[in-house]
């Protein structure tokens, strides 16, 4: 994912008051207790410290394999698969990712069992049925809503997988999981099971790192990932 502009950015969240409460002598909301629980959390951690972009991905077959299995699972699992994946010939375009899936099976090249490499057969498919063959026409597909929406209709593609595609597009965006939700809980954050109301509080402490979103979503969820959080 490359690294993203914070000019590029969608405008910085300004939040709304809402329900009052004294803390230290002060009047301050919970929203913004909430976004100082986070970045808290993210300095106690050592989370900043890997505030820092990844690899941008050049290969679709990488991209579609890591955006299907990452839901629930550990970074390291999934790093591994899109390893092998990115050294099988001919998978760095859509057209050629999908011909190794039906020649090879999707649970042999991805090394998978159950519903998730049959998902990666059917937004290959949906990907090559919009000639969408590598990552740059994808990330400027996905700038139109609409086009999220439409992918957001592929079976197993809640909101979380829809905003992690757009990240691993360079699409700025927040993708709450269940690592980033339990990151919240940790933080002490009381409506962590509440993913909008995340995903806003994380956006501010995004803005206030002055950090590109996708890239402390990323520094989160491996740092999650990697505790068993």
């Amino acid at each position: 994912m490359p690294d993203t502009d914070s000019s590029a950015r969608e405008d910085k969240f300004t939040w709304k008051p809402g329900d009052i409460e004294i803390l230290n002598g002060d009047h301050v909301s919970d929203f913004e207790n909430d976004v100082e629980r986070i970045l808290d959390a993210v300095r106690r951690h050592g989370v900043d410290k890997d505030l820092k972009p990844p690899e941008p991905y050049e290969h679709m077959g990488a991209l579609i394999t890591d955006c299907i299995l990452q839901a629930g699972m550990r970074w390291k699992t999934v790093e591994g698969r899109v390893a092998g994946v990115m050294a099988k010939n001919g998978t760095e375009t859509t057209s050629g990712f999908l011909a190794v899936l039906e020649r090879d099976g999707p649970e042999k090249v991805l090394g998978w069992s159950g519903a998730k490499p049959q998902r990666a057969l059917t937004l290959t498919i949906f990907l090559k049925e919009h000639h969408l063959e590598t990552v740059a026409a994808l990330h400027d597909w996905l700038l139109s809503e609409s086009n999220v929406r439409a992918i957001g209709r592929l079976p197993g593609f809640g909101d979380k997988t829809k905003s992690y595609i757009q990240i691993l597009t360079g699409i700025p965006a927040f993708a709450i999981d269940v690592h980033l939700e339990k990151f919240a809980r940790l933080a002490g954050v009381i409506d962590h099971d509440d993913h909008p109301y995340v995903e806003r509080v994380c956006k501010a402490a995004a803005d206030r790192l002055e950090t590109p979103y996708d890239i402390l979503d990323r520094a989160i969820w491996r740092w999650a990932s990697a505790k068993g959080a």
